[in-house]
């Protein structure tokens, strides 16, 4: 299923803001970048020209000047507008917009000093003179050019070292640029790249999400496809437990024009002469085992039914459509209900309701029906 969006917390931005110290440096950027980004969302006029990155353009690292050991990894935060001003967490999460449309100040910039990290103090790559140099400066001469000056270095090279760390952690790719890089690149792997492709997945009920497709790439791509391996997929993907009995015989009547017959050429016998009207296959069918269920999601299943239409385009997604699939519903045993007459409706006799009189001592397994994704997409 879709991941839905969730918004960021205030409180969490809030806490940030009055206690930088309690939080690391990387997940502090992850979260400001995230801030960030639902942000611009909302915000046109605020939003990156194509190839910006959030951080250069938003965030400034400045120089820790401190020479004491450092007991957290964030020395100071602060984030400000386009004048100067101070910003709460709740402008930055959720900026107020006056009577007239327009947003305030809009956002300027996000001050934060890392304490192990920089050009100065005892952790910089300076040598300590240095930092006790602009020290004085900014006591005696209320200088803080030269700082300043350094501070460029600094936020590059620590912009830089927060890009080289997220780099390959793929997880926050896909935070960030989902639809634009992560999403994709899983969608090639699954050979789906093409949104022509993915109709079939998304065309009426059932719909199976790109990045469904993107979280079982593997499996997708995976041929041949074992037993054991698509029932894990579609255990995980339905929440259910399913399992898939293989080999199941089924007579299937041989059409007219391949009947062996006397008088015909190419007919040998014991190579393609065949005798009779039919023929016994089990190698074209499956039966999967669905349960045991609650009454709620065993309904989901039934023929038409958004899982039920959702299980046949994993089927023909993960296993192919050559095979024809025998669907066997399990109701759990608390779940069996006497069938009643009432206004209400919604009883399926046979399916999740039956002519009893006492209690179910076993799991009922009644539900049958066939998925043939070959025939569904022609």
């Amino acid at each position: 299923m879709q991941t839905p969006q969730r918004r960021i917390d205030p409180a969490v931005a809030d806490r940030l803001l009055r206690e930088p110290y309690r939080f690391e440096f990387f997940q502090a950027v992850r979260l400001l970048e995230l801030v960030l980004l639902r942000r611009q969302e909302r915000d046109v006029h605020q939003r990156l020209v194509p190839g910006e990155r959030m951080v250069p353009r938003w965030l400034r690292f400045r120089s820790s000047m401190s020479l004491t050991f450092p007991p957290s990894e964030i020395e100071a935060l602060a984030v400000r507008d386009a004048v100067g001003q101070l910003v709460s967490s709740a402008e930055l999460c959720e900026p107020t917009v006056s009577e007239d449309g327009h947003e305030g100040h809009g956002l300027g910039r996000i001050e934060l000093t890392p304490a192990s990290f920089g050009m100065l103090g005892v952790s910089g790559a300076l040598p300590i003179v240095y930092t006790e140099m602009l020290m004085r400066r900014e006591q005696h001469l209320r200088d803080s050019s030269a700082r300043a000056f350094l501070d460029v270095f600094t936020n590059r090279a620590t912009a830089l070292f927060y890009a080289a760390w997220r780099k390959y952690r793929l997880p926050l790719h896909y935070e960030h640029e989902r639809s634009r890089a992560y999403l994709p690149v899983l969608l090639s792997m699954a050979g789906l790249e093409h949104t022509a492709q993915r109709d079939p997945l998304t065309d009426g009920t059932g719909t199976v999400f790109d990045e469904t497709v993107a979280g079982y790439a593997a499996a997708v791509r995976h041929r041949p496809m074992s037993a054991a391996y698509l029932q894990r997929v579609l255990s995980d993907y339905f929440r259910s437990n399913i399992r898939i009995e293989q080999f199941l015989g089924k007579w299937y009547d041989m059409p007219v024009q391949q009947r062996s017959r006397l008088g015909e050429g190419n007919v040998s016998l014991g190579q393609n002469a065949m005798a009779g009207e039919r023929i016994w296959q089990r190698d074209l069918r499956i039966r999967l085992w669905i349960g045991p269920l609650k009454r709620s999601a065993l309904r989901e299943f039934f023929p038409g039914r958004a899982h039920a239409k959702a299980l046949e385009k994993m089927l023909a997604l993960l296993a192919g459509v050559t095979c024809e699939y025998e669907v066997r519903l399990i109701l759990a045993r608390e779940e069996v209900a006497a069938v009643q007459l009432s206004d209400g409706g919604g009883s399926h006799l046979g399916w999740d309701s039956f002519i009893a009189t006492g209690q179910a001592e076993s799991d009922r397994s009644d539900t049958q029906y066939e998925l043939q994704p070959l025939q569904q997409r022609q």
